[in-house]
C-alpha cells in the first residue's frame, strides 16, 4: 500500500511537481509540432522533446529517491542510469509518435498517456534495480494507475486549451502546472523502497541529487526552447490574423465603393454573371438599370467636390432604400449607378418599370446641403430585361444605350431598351468623337439671325447660332450636336469658341463701319464656371469690343440654378446685356426676375403660334409684355413665321421680332448684303441707324 502523503517530505512533493510541470511545459509545444505536415520538422521536434522529457523523468526519480530514502550518499552506475534514461526517452518518443499516427483525438490521448506512463514506470524500476533495491510490482502498478489519468488529462488539456490563437493567457501557465502537481502527488504516493545495498561501483563522489539536477537542467533548456517556440508561434498567429484581416479589407475595398459603401462595378459584374448562370433556362427574369443623375456636374462645379460627395451619399442611400433586399445597387462611375433586380412576372408592383418609377420619384425629392442650400436633382434611367437581350456583358451596354435615350428625351424619365437605341448610342459616340475633331479643325461656324424693330422693320441686332460644316454629313444643326456636347463634357469648349468667334466677327464688322449687337446663348454649365468672366473679358479686350455690343441669352430654367444666378451680377459688372430666352415656358420666377440685372425677355414661339385665333394666347403675351415693360425690360418675340403673328404681336406692343418671316440664320458675310438689298417684303430694309459707327449718339438705343 502506498505511504501516507502526510508522512512524506513536502519539499520532495514540490520538487516532483516542479519537474513534472517542466516535462509538460516541454510536451505542450511539442504535441502540435510533432503533427506538422513537414516530416523533417515533426521528426526534429519528436527527437528533441523525447530527449528532454527522458532527461526530465530520470531527474524526477533520482531527485525523489535521493530526497526520500537515500539522502546524498547514493551513487548510480552509468549503465543503469543510461538504461533508465533510454527507457524514458523511448517511451516519450513512442507516445509522441502515436500522437502523429492516430488522428482521432481521444484514442490519441489515451495511447499517448499509457505509453508515457509505462515509460516512467520502467524508468523507476530501472533506477531501483540500479540502486540495489527490489521494485515492488504492486507499487509499480499503483504508480501506473495513478500516473495514467494525470497524463491523460494533461494530454487533453494541452491539446485543447494551450495552443489557441491570441495573446498570452493564464492557461499557458496553468496548463503544465496542474498536471505536474498531479504527477508529483502520484509519485509521492508511491515512494521507492529503501535499497538493500547502495551501489558503490557507480559514479564516485557524484551525489544522486547532482545527477538529478543535471538532468533537470537539460529539461529546463527544453522548456526554454518550447517557450520560445510558443511565443514565436503566437507572434506568427497574430501576424497571420493581421494579414488575413488586411486581405479581407483589401478584398472588401476591391469590391466596394469607398465613398458610398455600395458595391462597385467589379462586384456587380460578378453577381450579374452568377445570377445569369443560376437562372439559365428558368422563368424568373432579371432586369438591369443604369441610373445617371441629371445636373450633378453643376453641384460639383458650384459647391465643390465635398458637397458633391454628400449628394452622392444621399442618392446612394435613397437608391438602397428603394431597391430593397434581394436586389443589388452599385456605384459604377462618378454619378452613375447600376441596379440588378429579379421579379415575379405575376407581381405587377414588383416589375422593373414600377421600381424605376419609384427611383425617379425618390431621387427627385429635394434636400438641403450645408449652409442651408436646397437642391433638387433628377435622374435618367435605362432599363433592359434579361434574357431577351443576350449575355450579361451585353445587358450593361443595352442599359447604357437606354439611359442615353432617356437623356435625349430631356432626362427625369426612364426608357426601356429597344434595339434601335444601340444604333443611336453608337451614332452618338461617333458624333462626339467627330465633334472633338471639329473643334480642332475649325469646322464650326456662326450663323446670324436678325432681330427686327417691331415698328420700323430695321435690324436692331443679331443672334449668333452655331452650325457645323461636317465634311461628310454636311451642315449639322445645333439640335443634333449640342446635346452631345453637353453629355460628353464638350459644351464648355464649344461655348469658349462661340465667345471668341462672336467677338472676332464684331471686330470685323466694326472695320466695315458697322457697330453690330450680337446675342450669344450661354449654357448653365458655362455660367457655373469660375473662369467665365475672365475669359469673356479677355475676348472683348483682345478684339476691342464694347461690352454693350454683347448680349448673353440664358434660358428661363437657369433661374432655378442658384450658382448660375450668382454669376449674373458678374456679367452685369462687365457691362454686357442679359436676356432671358424661352420665357413663359419655364418657371416664370417674377420675384427673382425683378432682382436680376436683365434687360430683355424673349417670348417663346409656343405662346403665340395661334395668337391670331386664341384669346388665351393673346392674354398670356399681353401679361408678359405689360410685366416686362413695368420692369423696364424690352420684349422680343422669337419664332415669328406669319404676317398675322407679326401684326398681332405689334398690336400687343412687342418691341422686337425675330423669325423666319424676316430672315433665316445666315453667314456673316451674307448678312450685310441681305440687309442692304432688302430681299424680303417683311423687311423695310437696312440696319437701324444706331448700329453705324458714325450715327448720331442721340439715336443710339441702349
Amino acid at each position: 500500500m502506498p505511504a501516507s502523503v502526510m508522512t512524506l517530505p513536502w519539499q520532495a512533493i514540490g520538487l516532483s511537481a516542479a519537474v513534472g510541470a517542466l516535462c509538460f511545459a516541454v510536451l505542450g509545444p511539442a504535441l502540435p509540432r510533432t503533427r506538422a505536415r513537414d516530416p523533417r520538422m515533426a521528426a526534429g521536434w519528436l527527437l528533441g522533446s523525447s530527449l528532454a522529457v527522458g532527461q526530465g523523468s530520470l531527474g524526477l526519480w533520482l531527485l525523489w529517491s535521493a530526497s526520500t530514502v537515500l539522502g546524498e550518499a547514493g551513487a548510480l552506475s552509468p549503465g543503469w542510469a543510461g538504461t533508465a534514461w533510454g527507457l524514458s526517452t523511448l517511451g516519450t518518443a513512442l507516445s509522441l509518435g502515436a500522437g502523429r499516427a492516430i488522428d482521432a483525438p481521444w484514442p490519441r490521448h489515451i495511447a499517448q498517456a499509457l505509453l508515457l506512463a509505462l515509460s516512467w514506470v520502467l524508468c523507476r524500476a530501472s533506477l531501483e534495480w540500479g540502486l540495489g533495491g527490489q521494485p515492488d510490482p504492486l507499487q509499480l502498478a499503483w504508480q501506473a494507475l495513478l500516473t495514467a489519468p494525470a497524463l491523460l488529462g494533461a494530454m487533453a488539456w494541452l491539446t485543447h486549451h494551450l495552443h489557441t490563437p491570441g495573446r498570452w493567457h493564464w492557461r499557458h501557465v496553468i496548463a503544465p502546472l496542474l498536471p505536474g502537481l498531479g504527477l508529483g502527488l502520484a509519485v509521492a504516493l508511491t515512494p521507492p523502497a529503501a535499497p538493500s545495498v547502495v551501489g558503490t561501483e557507480g559514479l564516485p563522489g557524484v551525489a544522486l541529487p547532482w545527477i538529478g539536477a543535471g538532468a533537470t537542467l537539460t529539461l529546463v533548456v527544453g522548456v526554454i526552447v518550447g517557450l520560445v517556440d510558443l511565443l514565436t508561434r503566437q507572434r506568427d498567429q497574430k501576424l497571420s490574423l493581421s494579414l488575413g484581416e488586411a486581405n479581407r479589407r483589401l478584398r472588401e475595398q476591391a469590391l466596394k465603393d469607398p465613398l458610398t459603401g455600395l458595391p462597385n462595378r467589379a462586384y456587380f459584374d460578378h453577381r450579374l454573371k452568377a445570377l445569369s448562370r443560376a437562372l439559365d433556362g428558368k422563368a424568373t427574369p432579371l432586369a438591369v438599370m443604369m441610373v445617371d443623375l441629371d445636373g450633378f456636374k453643376a453641384i460639383n462645379d458650384s459647391f465643390g467636390h465635398p458637397t458633391g460627395d454628400l449628394v452622392l451619399k444621399e442618392m446612394a442611400r435613397r437608391l438602397r432604400a428603394e431597391v430593397g433586399p434581394g436586389n443589388l445597387v452599385a456605384r459604377v462611375g462618378g454619378d452613375e449607378f447600376l441596379v440588378l433586380c429579379r421579379r415575379s412576372p405575376a407581381d405587377a408592383a414588383g416589375t422593373p418599370s414600377a421600381l424605376a418609377q419609384r427611383i425617379l420619384h425618390s431621387l427627385s425629392r429635394s434636400f438641403t446641403l450645408p449652409h442651408a442650400v436646397e437642391v433638387k436633382l433628377s435622374c435618367s434611367i435605362g432599363l433592359v430585361h434579361s434574357p431577351e437581350f443576350g449575355p450579361p456583358q451585353r445587358l450593361l451596354a443595352c442599359a447604357d444605350a437606354a439611359m442615353y435615350a432617356a437623356k435625349r428625351q430631356g432626362g427625369s424619365t426612364f426608357a426601356v431598351f429597344e434595339p434601335r437605341m444601340e444604333h443611336d448610342s453608337r451614332e452618338e459616340l461617333a458624333l462626339q468623337t467627330e465633334l472633338r475633331q471639329a473643334l480642332a479643325r475649325n469646322e464650326l461656324v456662326l450663323y446670324y439671325q436678325p432681330k427686327m424693330d417691331a415698328r420700323s422693320g430695321l435690324i436692331t441686332g443679331v443672334e449668333a447660332l452655331v452650325r457645323w460644316h461636317h465634311p461628310q454629313r454636311g451642315l449639322v444643326m445645333p439640335g443634333v450636336f449640342i446635346p452631345v456636347a453637353e453629355r460628353f463634357g464638350l459644351i464648355g469648349q464649344l461655348g469658349d469658341w462661340v465667345i471668341e468667334e462672336a467677338c472676332r466677327q464684331l471686330a470685323a464688322w466694326r472695320a466695315q463701319g458697322l457697330r453690330m449687337r450680337v446675342a450669344i446663348n450661354m449654357s448653365a454649365y458655362q455660367l457655373r464656371q469660375d473662369s467665365l468672366l475672365p475669359r469673356l473679358g479677355q475676348a472683348m479686350g483682345d478684339h476691342a469690343i464694347e461690352p454693350s455690343q454683347l448680349t448673353i441669352e440664358i434660358i428661363e430654367s437657369v433661374l432655378m440654378d442658384d450658382a448660375a444666378v450668382r454669376s449674373f451680377s458678374g456679367l452685369a459688372s462687365l457691362g454686357v446685356g442679359l436676356s432671358i430666352d424661352d420665357f413663359g415656358i419655364g418657371y416664370c420666377n417674377f420675384a427673382l426676375l425683378r432682382k436680376l440685372p436683365v434687360k430683355q425677355l424673349k417670348v417663346d414661339r409656343s405662346l403665340f403660334t395661334d395668337i391670331q385665333n386664341s384669346a388665351d394666347a393673346r392674354s398670356v403675351v399681353t401679361a408678359i409684355v405689360q410685366m416686362a415693360h413695368a420692369l423696364n425690360l424690352r420684349v422680343v418675340a422669337e419664332g415669328v413665321e406669319t404676317e398675322r403673328q407679326r401684326d398681332t404681336l405689334l398690336a400687343l406692343n412687342c418691341d422686337e421680332l425675330q423669325g423666319f418671316l424676316f430672315a433665316r440664320p445666315m453667314p456673316a458675310e451674307k448678312l450685310t448684303l441681305w440687309a442692304m438689298e432688302g430681299e424680303t417684303p417683311a423687311v423695310a430694309g437696312g440696319f437701324r441707324p444706331s448700329l453705324f459707327m458714325d450715327a448720331d449718339p442721340a439715336l443710339q438705343d441702349d
